[in-house]
């Protein structure tokens, strides 16, 4: 009688495990077609966003010293739904006239790079609250380094900014001007980043203008500062 209950037992949880075995099989169904439903609404929202923003960025972009520029997001399907939905979103680019849009990330260069960092940074008010820009300034001069400047001022008001820069103008805009500069000791090349003084500073800006620090460099440095905080 105890075998019998016990067989019993595992007959009853057999034929459990198959009618358990057909309920998964159909709230996996329903799953898989929720997140089909899911991946098509998160797509067409995609695609909704992504010619408003390609046209922000643009405009930044082309104040940055690229006003040629062109840039589209191209959409490309997934082999499978995942956690970002049925498609992956790609950012195509082109700096330069005539020549053929490619991913960013193949066909920018580190400073092309870095300004559409900026614009995104700018058109999308990310959160993140430091931002580091390495040759943002590449290629850049005149009126366009203006514009790089008083950008990367405009976003530096709601994070903190960090700009590796050889350019007077990017580094007049900062609040604070820090020099990395190697040192040999004891046989050793040392790497050492230092906080400058007001004067300091103005020698920094002189020679980036000039490459001494003459009273005409520096007085042209002074006139930078001034025009600066007086913008």
């Amino acid at each position: 009688l105890a075998f019998q209950t016990k067989v019993e037992a595992d007959l009853a949880a057999t034929m459990q495990d198959v009618h358990d075995a057909g309920t998964l099989a159909g709230e996996v169904q329903a799953l898989e077609a929720g997140a089909l439903r899911a991946g098509h609404m998160l797509g067409k929202a995609r695609r909704a966003a992504a010619g408003p923003m390609a046209a922000g960025l643009l405009r930044v972009i082309r104040e940055l010293g690229m006003p040629h520029a062109q840039l589209e997001f191209r959409f490309r399907p997934l082999e499978s739904a995942g956690p970002h939905g049925l498609e992956e979103a790609l950012i195509f680019f082109n700096a330069n006239p005539g020549e053929e849009a490619g991913q960013l990330a193949d066909v920018a260069s580190g400073g092309e790079l870095s300004r559409v960092m900026l614009a995104i940074s700018t058109v999308l008010g990310a959160t993140t609250p430091a931002v580091v820009f390495d040759e943002v300034d590449a290629g850049v001069g005149g009126a366009a380094a203006l514009a790089v400047a008083a950008q990367l001022s405009r976003l530096a008001q709601s994070r903190q900014v960090l700009v590796v820069t050889h350019l007077a103008q990017l580094a007049a805009r900062a609040d604070h001007h820090y020099k990395v500069e190697k040192r040999l000791s004891g046989g050793r090349t040392l790497t050492e980043v230092r906080l400058l003084g007001e004067h300091e500073r103005l020698e920094e800006l002189a020679r980036m203008l000039s490459g001494n620090t003459s009273e005409a460099a520096l007085g042209h440095a002074r006139e930078l500062r001034g025009a600066v905080a007086g913008h």
